[in-house]
C-alpha cells in the first residue's frame, strides 16, 4: 500500500475510536444516573379516562358504553369477555385511595402517598392490580 492510503486509513481509524469513546462516555454517564423512566410527568388520569368538571377527579369508564376503553378488571366480565353493565364495580375506598363511590377517583388524594411509598409507586401497583394502562405510571421504573 502507498503511504498516502496508510495515513488516511490511520487518521480515519483514530477519529472513529475518538467518536466511539465519546459516545460511550456520554451513554455511561446517563446510564449511571438515577433517572427514572419515563422522564416526563404522568398524565392526570389513566389513558382514555375523562377528567371531571372540577379537574380534580378521574371518571371511571362506564362498561355499558361500547366505546369505553382501558377498563381493565375494574368491572367483572362474563365468560366471553363482555362487561356486565349491571355488575358491581370492584373499586372500594380500601383498594383505591380517593375513590368517592360515585365512579370518580382523586389521584391526588393524600392516601396515595400513605405508607411511605411515593404516590406514583402506589398508583403503579394499583394499575397492575386492576390491569389499567396509564402512560407514565404503569411503565414507571423508579419504584424499588
Amino acid at each position: 500500500m502507498e503511504t498516502f492510503y496508510i495515513v488516511v486509513l490511520s487518521v480515519a481509524i483514530a477519529i472513529l475510536i475518538i467518536i466511539l469513546t465519546y459516545f460511550g462516555i456520554i451513554l455511561r454517564s446517563k446510564a449511571s444516573g438515577v433517572a427514572a423512566y419515563p422522564p416526563k410527568p404522568q398524565n392526570t388520569c389513566p389513558d382514555y379516562w375523562k377528567i371531571s368538571e372540577d379537574g380534580k377527579k378521574c371518571k371511571v369508564p362506564d362498561p355499558a358504553n361500547p366505546l369505553s376503553k382501558n377498563i381493565g378488571t375494574i368491572y367483572p366480565a362474563t365468560a366471553n369477555g363482555v362487561y356486565d353493565p349491571n355488575a358491581q364495580i370492584k373499586l372500594t375506598t380500601e383498594n383505591t385511595k380517593g375513590f368517592d363511590g360515585m365512579n370518580n377517583i382523586n389521584f391526588s388524594d393524600a392516601g396515595w402517598t400513605a405508607g411511605g411509598k411515593s404516590g406514583i409507586c402506589t398508583q403503579k401497583a394499583w394499575t397492575g392490580m386492576f390491569g389499567v394502562m396509564w402512560d407514565g405510571v404503569s411503565n414507571y421504573n423508579g419504584c424499588g
